[in-house]
């Protein structure tokens, strides 16, 4: 069983820093139980300045990696709950 938690600042300009974002969304995680649901994996991005986004893995099958979230050179992040099928 996986989780996701984000937390969208209304303004970029409202927003903390990207370390006080990631820290902020970890805590969420933490405080909604949502770091328990996936215990092989915990982590954060901040893919835009006013978005911070954590997600937590549970691995039932594979044994590949499982981090989460999934992000690529040009800043995009992807969070997803359930399984890849090839």
């Amino acid at each position: 069983m996986c989780g996701i938690a984000g937390i969208l600042w209304a303004a970029a300009e409202d927003a903390p820093t990207a370390e006080d974002a990631k820290a902020a969304v970890l805590k969420l995680a933490g405080r909604c139980g949502i770091a328990r649901r996936g215990p092989d994996s915990l982590d954060a991005c901040v893919p835009a300045p006013h978005v911070a986004l954590a997600a937590s893995v549970l691995t039932m099958r594979s044994s590949g990696d499982a981090t989460q979230p999934a992000t690529d050179e040009r800043g995009n992040a992807l969070c997803w709950n359930g399984e890849w099928f090839q």
